[in-house]
């Protein structure tokens, strides 16, 4: 309870000024406004200079009321005597200064003091008590107040002085009418009439502001005739209709031409002239306007010459003639918002005239339009605005708004005309930031902005805290729009008190039912909102959609912001009803329910609902969440015995800090101590400061206690239960929900009286009485679900609440509080949480989110409506990031992750962020969603896959030991490699490792600094190596799960190299500068790489042999990434690794022989960076024989590595001629030369030897195979590829000169043999020749061999073997020439001239190989059709190969890739064809859509040629896909949808050419074989993706077009042919199956008539075949319909509602086969398969229906 403070003395003045009468009105009424009071603006500067005074008036007698008579009648005496002005309603703007008739007028016969004197008579009259229900209360409230004193009315005045009086002041008025200050001071500075502006010598005062006086007197006039017409018991003849018209006419004249173009500060603008004047005297001289620009127009002009100087006078004088005009302008603004207190004065008049008088209809909607104008004040547009200005303008609009409230509810007849006339309002109200929103509202739960993970801000989500001064200054305060108060205001002014009706229940026949007090409430939402969404929902630009739309939007937020303040409960309501209405449109646009979308709305409009509704249902989700969290605890059993009812306040026993905020450890502030339970609380979080410290204070938990006792009471005396459990105080008493509710309606109900009671305004009063009526509602509604609780007794509550309807607050006492002297209600913290509590427990739209979000989730699955789609996904995201709980629910996820197979990119975009968002809050959730979301790393959108990477990205950052992140890892790293991924992404990419493996020193000190500000500082030093060797670690276990380490490695090379990050952007300088420290970041993870191996060296006896053979090789594999990256990183390490070659590490052969083979390879890359230091202690070393060993023990990968090794360190630059490792590699070359010399003619077929021969022999072959791979001699012979020369010599004169020569020789030989694995062995040694001199290879393309290897007749595995070498070999010179290695090779040759470096020669090997190929590629093109699946993968791995480096026709190649598409079988081989023809669609792709028809003919031809079986000959996959549904997908579908169909055009075209196939015939086709060829055909246009209507619908008609003229032609055939057996014209037309066969046995075919019937057959079967596509068609489409089909043409316009279809999903198998009637030899002829197609096709013709076509077919 707050301290009463100590009323000043009253002061006795006389004649106040009418500033003073203002102040005096204010104190004697005890209230600020009408309007609801969170928080009250400034004051004006009117109000704000005046002195609080007050006036004794004597005590109301006979003597005291002949006094104020005597006051009147001197009034009238002294006004008598007076000259008034003559006709001082007429006002003629062009006289103005000294000789003006006005410029000493007062505007009527009373002056100044008189006017003064009468306000204050009219102030006493009390009209404090506001409308309650019925216009009579303000009588009665009058009578009761004359025994208070306040006994002044003008009923005890004689009504003909009143009468007299009352002329009086209409004079005034109506002066006042006459005056437009703004407009006549624009006139006076465009005539330049100083005098207007200049003060007279004798009276000190200017002509304008004579004319203000008149305005202000006629405002006080106005005012004082109201407060006569509403005194109580006055007499109706006084009252005067025209005077009534006059007060409001200045009203909205004042309103319009004054205070609003002051306080916008927009007098001196354009669009303010050309407005029209409200006043009706006002005469617009348009006329001689024209005539003057006629005259002006008609006289000649004369061209003067303009100066420079004098243009740029001229321009200075028109920029000055503005800044004038404003400066002048400023005096009139300062004096019309001095009289902003009179209006307000005025307007609330008005508001009680209405009460009080019947007005009528026109008035009446005058009044509003005017009071409504006031919302377009915007106080921060002019140049002059100040504070003040919104001070003034927050009071106008306030007193409108309760003007318009009061007109809304005794007019329900108007209501809707009123609503209607929001609408223009509401464009014209202020849109910016500063002044849209400028009524204050005080929050307690702040509904703030949540940021997404991606940085972007949602459009809602409060985050979840409760503070009691949260807002946005820190104190609480926000700021909504006026609009949306007088929405508000309006919709809570229609409840009525519920009464009593009838019960229809049987069983509540003794239960009294209460009608709803919010019928009209709910009526009004309904119309506002139906109204709104019309608007915003119209097309285009019509109605001003456009701009209604971001209205709705700004409605929503202030609904939501002011959702949970007691002042305005019927925010709920109007946005249930939004909600309402938008989710019926957004279901109506829809397939969902009906499965026909019954409207068509823009979808921008769509845009806006959903986003609407998701808005609001994340808001409500938001709290929801947040009243689980801060629910207002109720003490699950209050102990009556236990209460301390007598405690003593200045007892300090047991005081603890119990206070809600949690900060125990916070005593440096103020606090408060409950003079109760003697518990301490913050002063800052019960909202008291320290200066405002009331007597006694409770804390909320024990008003809350005090609350249940004194409900208790109440219900024990009303039931007359003195015998009760409570009365007798026994035990405790449990409460149960609904006991809890009724109790937080009390408290609540008892904050607003209070709250009432203070600002004593109609607002708040409908405020309550709205909580009343829903309470009631409520109450009715759970009636029966109450019983068994301690309040049970329904109606008894009802009465209670009906019972405070008209409530008279004359206390500080509860309505139900009996025995504390205060109204029992909870702090601004537990006010928050009751309203966040009950809000979350009885609020409709609560109840109604589950079916809100089952709409969004519907809508998410309308497959006809792909932005539906997107933006219900958008909607359900903004919902999950403030309640991730919701993705708990199995239908919500279930139909998230549905999404992510969305056919469209931006809904699969919007489900991936989804889910995204879900998994980064709840961490222990992502593995759920870890196989789809890695799946979505491939997608074809840029987008999708640009959203998982950032999901990715943050959840391994947030959760380093994210179990899956390898995998995840290992992907993005594919996703870098890929030549053809978008720049964008691989960027992204580079990003994402920037930040997870190659952050520098720099940012690691970054992001620990950062964290150091909530955790305790760390050593730095310590934090940059435990990043370093968690990036090490994480490298190790992607390179496990992973067998590629290429991508790794070009991951590295990149980072090295300075690329990613758009390094682009980066100047040189500082791209040196990343290089650098990317290098000495990768110098530290090779350290720790190598650390790692000495932890597994220690470790190793805690693992299986085959755990550690993984982990080592794991280890090994990660170094080399970084040898091949950079091998200068290893320089210092590879020592460390040198022991492993002895290949004596104890884990299986298979790892053995990898972590050889790892090591081998990271020598050979560090070869060229050995010094002659390294190379010496390697000479001395045992590293020779370890090589050597490995080349004799392991398979022929280990050997390869090892004598490549071997090879680069013998032939060092640093090495000498003679070392020991030449020696080593010399002696092993002599041994496996010697033995292939002694094996060589031991046997013509090896194949008879044994196999430990034969595989030596092998053994001999690939070792020395891989030898002269590395050779690099200076011999010219073999250089130039002159074999002629080449000689066999013995092995003592092998040398390393003439190795590559005398191996050539030899290979030769054993290439020879009949074993066919001995001559795969012997090309491939030749190969390895080749690589390194591949002149050697032209010579053996020119002796044929190469052909000969290649041929038809040659082995599979030898055709097999020849692919592989010869892709092997362009690759490797690819290599050498991207690497650099051929330059250097080639400058590094003595002889090598200046033109061929200039020319760049290096290549020119390479383009002998390719030559060769090229030579060949007829066959390498035909060995994609070979029988063995091995061979025609290879062959177009070749090919790819050859395309690649431009050495082969893509014109050749295009319709091979083609005919590989029907390898169905092969799905490798298809996926591989597949990416090529993807790639050569980028390049060409008129080249593709050209060829595919052409195409098509191929892959039948392939599939012929595979199949030998026709029935296996099919377009089509079959696949099973969500819940074993089969989904047949054509295997030409992809390509048609990444080329094709995104033209209509060329979708056409190739439609138009497959079905030319049907009319043309090829003179090479036979029956047997164009039947099969035309049903491949038509499988692919039945399962072509069409993704537009019109292709479906083009494929009908020109089947129909074919059907028309072909069919009549093709059965005209077939009768003429059958009429020579015995069939006539009827017996064609019935087709009856068992006479036509015997009529046909019975004429004896012959062969060759059989024959004639079969090419017969074959026609009509393509006619057939047509009919069975069209009605496919017809059955998967569900856009194609008769009516459709009727209004087809091929040449119209295309419908943007034919776009986006797809086929439907459980449609019947199109069927295309039909059964042999042939035999393949051709030699039978099944006469009764050929009768069935001849009964089909007669039964087609007859049954299709051309009728249903267009009839232009």
């Amino acid at each position: 309870m707050q301290r009463k403070r100590k009323a000043p003395a009253p002061v006795v003045v006389a004649a106040p000024s009418v500033d003073n009468v203002i102040a005096i009105k204010s104190k004697v009424k005890g209230r600020t406004s009408s309007a609801p009071q969170q928080q009250q603006p400034p004051a004006s500067s009117t109000e704000a200079s005046s002195v609080s005074i007050a006036i004794q008036f004597p005590a109301m007698n006979e003597s005291s009321a002949d006094a104020y008579n005597d006051t009147i009648d001197r009034i009238l005496l002294n006004s008598e005597s007076r000259q008034g002005p003559k006709n001082a309603t007429i006002f003629e703007s062009s006289s103005f200064g000294s000789k003006s008739p006005y410029k000493d007028s007062t505007g009527g016969k009373l002056t100044a003091e008189e006017l003064n004197q009468l306000s204050v008579l009219s102030s006493t009259v009390d009209v404090s008590v506001r409308e309650r229900g019925d216009s009579s209360n303000i009588d009665a409230a009058c009578d009761t107040k004359k025994d208070n004193g306040h006994d002044f009315n003008w009923s005890c005045i004689d009504v003909d002085s009143v009468t007299q009086l009352i002329g009086l002041l209409e004079d005034h008025v109506k002066s006042a009418l006459a005056i437009d200050l703004i407009r006549e001071a624009r006139q006076a500075h465009d005539q330049e009439d100083e005098e207007w502006w200049e003060e007279d010598t004798q009276s000190s005062r200017s002509c304008w502001m004579n004319r203000f006086g008149i305005l202000r007197q006629g405002l006080q006039a106005a005012t004082i005739l109201l407060s006569i017409m509403i005194s109580p018991n006055m007499d109706r003849s006084v009252f005067n209709e025209d005077v009534i018209e006059s007060i409001i006419a200045l009203m909205r004249v004042h309103l319009v031409n004054h205070i609003i173009p002051s306080l916008s500060c927009t007098g001196h603008t354009a669009s303010f002239a050309s407005m029209d004047v409200c006043c009706d005297d006002e005469t617009p001289q348009e006329e001689d306007k024209e005539e003057k620009e006629e005259e002006t127009a008609a006289a000649p002009r004369k061209k003067q010459k303009v100066t420079k100087k004098k243009a740029k006078k001229l321009e200075k004088e028109e920029t000055a003639s503005p800044q004038i005009l404003i400066k002048l302008l400023k005096k009139v603004y300062m004096g019309i918002s001095s009289t902003v207190g009179l209006l307000t004065n005025l307007i609330e008049r008005i508001d009680f005239l209405i009460h009080a008088v019947s007005v009528d209809d026109q008035p009446l909607l005058s009044i509003c339009a005017s009071a409504l104008s006031s919302l377009t004040i915007d106080p921060a547009v002019g140049s002059g605005a100040s504070r003040e200005n919104t001070s003034h303008t927050h009071a106008v609009q306030m007193a409108c708004v309760s003007l318009v409230t009061t007109i809304f509810r005794k007019h329900p007849k108007h209501r809707i005309v009123i609503l209607e006339d929001l609408f223009p309002l509401l464009l014209k109200i202020p849109t910016s930031k500063r002044s849209m929103r400028t009524f204050p509202v005080r929050l307690f739960i702040k509904a703030s902005r949540v940021s997404s993970v991606y940085g972007k801000k949602s459009s809602s989500g409060p985050c979840r805290v409760v503070t009691p001064h949260g807002g946005l200054r820190g104190d609480g305060q926000d700021f909504i729009q006026v609009i949306t108060v007088l929405i508000l205001s309006m919709i809570q002014a229609c409840v009525t008190m519920p009464y009593s009706r009838s019960c229809q229940d049987k069983d509540e026949t003794n239960a009294r039912r209460l009608s709803s007090g919010l019928a009209e409430c709910e009526r009004t939402c309904k119309i506002f909102t139906t109204l709104l969404v019309q608007r915003c929902s119209k097309k285009g630009e019509e109605g001003g959609a456009s701009e209604f739309r971001p209205i709705l939007s700004n409605l929503v937020d202030d609904l939501l912001l002011v959702q949970l303040l007691p002042q305005f409960p019927s925010a709920e309501m109007l946005l249930l009803e939004i909600c309402r209405k938008l989710c019926d449109d957004l279901v109506a646009n829809s397939a969902v329910g009906n499965g026909k979308r019954t409207i068509s709305s823009e979808p921008t409009y769509l845009t806006t609902a959903m986003d609407t509704v998701g808005t609001i249902c994340s808001d409500t989700a938001a709290k929801i969440s947040l009243a689980r969290e801060n629910p207002l605890v109720f003490a699950e059993e209050v102990d009556v015995d236990a209460l301390n009812k007598g405690a003593d306040p200045s007892s300090d026993s047991a005081e603890v800090n119990r206070c809600s905020c949690g900060r125990t450890t916070l005593v440096d502030t103020f606090m408060l101590d409950c003079d109760r339970c003697h518990n301490w609380f913050h002063g800052s979080c019960v909202g008291i400061a320290k200066d405002k410290l009331p007597d006694v204070w409770i804390c909320d938990e024990c008003t809350m206690q005090i609350m249940v006792v004194d409900q208790m009471k109440v219900f024990c005396a009303k039931n007359n239960d003195k015998e009760s459990s409570f009365g007798k105080s026994q035990g405790k008493l449990d409460l149960s929900q609904d006991d809890k509710v009724h109790i937080m309606r009390v408290l609540l109900l008892n904050f607003l009286i209070h709250q009432e009671k203070l600002s004593d305004s109609t607002f708040s009063c409908n405020s309550r009485k709205f909580h009343l009526a829903r309470f009631v509602k409520d109450i009715n509604t759970d009636r029966k679900s109450s019983e068994g609780n301690v309040f049970s007794n329904v109606d008894l509550i009802q009465s209670q609440l009906l019972d405070m309807w008209d409530l008279q607050i004359d206390s500080d006492h509860g309505v139900f509080s009996q025995n504390y002297q205060r109204c029992e209600y909870l702090s601004d913290e537990g006010n928050a949480k009751l309203m966040l509590t009950l809000n979350a427990s009885k609020s409709q739209l609560v109840a109604s989110f589950p079916q809100l979000l089952g709409v969004i989730v519907a809508l998410m699955g309308d497959e006809n409506n792909v932005s539906l789609r997107k933006l219900a996904v958008k909607a359900l995201s903004q919902i999950v990031q403030t309640d991730s709980s919701l993705m708990a629910q199995r239908s919500v996820r279930e139909a998230a992750t549905k999404r992510f197979n969305d056919e469209a990119i931006s809904v699969r975009e919007a489900a991936v962020s989804l889910v995204g968002f879900y998994v980064l809050q709840t961490p222990e959730a992502a593995k759920a969603f870890h196989i789809p979301l890695l799946l979505r790393l491939n997608d074809e959108g840029i987008s999708v896959r640009k959203r998982v990477i950032k999901i990715f990205k943050d959840l391994i950052s947030v959760n380093p030991s994210y179990p899956e992140r390898a995998a995840v890892l290992m992907m993005l790293l594919a996703r870098a490699s890929d030549k053809k991924e978008d720049d964008g992404v691989r960027d992204l990419i580079y990003e994402t490792f920037s930040t997870l493996w190659f952050a520098t020193s720099d940012d690691v000190d970054r992001v620990h600094s950062s964290a150091a500000i909530v955790t305790p500082l760390r050593d730095t030093t310590s934090s940059r190596m435990n990043f370093v060797r968690d990036t090490a670690r994480q490298m190790i276990e992607v390179i496990t799960i992973s067998s590629a380490s290429k991508h790794l490695a070009n991951l590295v090379q990149d980072m090295l190299n300075g690329q990613g990050e758009k390094s682009e952007e980066k100047k040189a300088s500082q791209r040196k500068i990343d290089r650098v420290a990317a290098e000495k970041h990768c110098a530290k993870i090779v350290a720790c790489l190598v650390e790692e191996l000495v932890v597994f060296e220690e470790n190793r006896d805690n693992l299986s042999q085959k755990e550690a053979g993984q982990q080592l090789v794991s280890i090994l594999t990660t170094l080399h990434v970084f040898a091949e990256a950079s091998p200068s990183l290893l320089l210092g390490h590879y020592d460390n690794l040198l022991h492993y070659l002895k290949a004596e590490n104890g884990v299986p052969l298979t790892s053995e022989s990898s972590i050889v083979i790892q090591v081998c390879r990271i020598l050979s890359h560090l070869s060229p960076c050995l010094s002659s230091l390294n190379i010496q202690q390697l000479l001395h070393g045992e590293i020779s024989k370890d090589l050597v060993r490995i080349a004799y023990k392991f398979g022929m990968l280990a050997a390869g590595a090892a004598v490549e090794c071997l090879v680069k360190l013998a032939t060092h630059q640093e090495s000498e001629r003679h070392n020991p490792l030449m020696t080593a590699l010399m002696k092993l070359v002599r041994t496996f030369y010697t033995h292939l010399l002694k094996m060589k003619n031991t046997a013509q077929d090896l194949s008879k030897l044994k196999d430990k021969e034969r595989n030596n022999i092998h053994r001999a072959l690939s070792v020395l195979g891989y030898i002269c791979r590395h050779h690099h001699g200076r011999s010219q012979a073999i250089i130039n590829g002159d074999v002629q020369d080449f000689v066999e010599v013995t092995p003592p004169d092998l040398t390393w000169e003439n190795l590559p020569s005398s191996c050539y020789i030899i290979f030769k030989t054993y290439l020879s043999k009949r074993d066919t694995s001995t001559k795969c062995k012997a090309l491939r040694a030749i190969a390895g020749i080749f690589s390194s001199y591949p002149r050697i290879m032209l010579a053996f393309e020119q002796e044929g061999t190469l052909c000969k290897v290649m041929s038809i007749d040659a082995k599979p595995e030898l055709q097999l073997e020849a692919l592989q070498c010869w892709r092997e070999i362009l690759i490797t010179e690819e290599q050498r020439i991207e690497s650099g290695e051929a330059k250097r090779q080639m400058e590094s040759k003595a002889d090598i001239t200046t033109s061929k470096k200039v020319s760049g020669d290096q290549d020119g090997d390479a383009s002998l190989i390719g030559a060769c190929c090229i030579q060949h590629a007829p066959r390498i093109f035909a060995m994609t059709s070979s029988v063995d699946p091995k061979i025609r993968l290879h062959s177009l791995l070749l090919i790819e190969t050859l395309l690649r480096q431009g050495l082969v026709n893509p014109m050749e190649m295009i319709p091979v890739l083609f005919g590989l598409q029907g390898d169905l079988k092969h799905a490798q081989i298809r996926l591989c064809a597949h990416k090529m023809l993807v790639e050569e669609t980028e390049k060409r792709p008129d080249m593709i859509r050209q060829l595919l028809s052409e195409g098509i003919r191929h892959c039948y031809d392939f599939q012929h040629k595979i199949y030998k079986d026709t029935d296996a000959i099919t377009a089509v996959t079959r696949n099973k896909g969500p819940n074993n549904i089969v989904q047949i997908e054509c295997i030409f579908g992809q390509i048609f949808r990444d080329s094709v169909r995104n033209s209509r055009s060329h979708s056409i075209r190739v439609i138009k050419s497959l079905l030319n196939r049907f009319t043309s015939k090829d003179p090479d086709d036979s029956p047997t074989s164009r039947v099969p060829l035309l049903s491949f055909t038509s499988e692919v246009l039945a399962y072509l993706p069409y993704n537009h209507l019109g292709d479906v619908l083009y494929v009908i008609h020109n089947i129909a077009s074919i059907v028309n003229l072909e069919s009549n032609e093709v059965l005209a055939k077939m009768t003429t042919f059958l009429r020579c057996y015995g069939l006539s014209e009827k017996d064609a037309g019935t087709a009856d199956k068992v006479k036509l066969r015997r009529l046909l046995n019975k004429s004896q075919f012959k062969k060759e008539d059989k024959m004639k019937f079969a090419e017969l057959c074959a026609a009509a079967n393509s006619i057939v075949l047509l009919v069975r596509l069209s009605t496919f068609l017809r059955e998967a489409y569900s856009g194609v319909t008769t009516a459709r089909l009727m209004e087809y043409h091929p040449g119209e316009k295309e419908r943007i509602t034919d776009r986006g279809i797809s086929r439907i999903d459980d449609t019947l198998a199109f069927h295309s086969k039909f059964p042999h009637a042939i035999s393949p030899d051709g030699k039978q002829v099944d006469l009764d398969v050929l009768v069935n197609q001849y009964i089909e096709f007669c039964r087609v013709c007859k049954d299709y229906d051309l009728d249903e076509l267009p009839h232009n077919t």
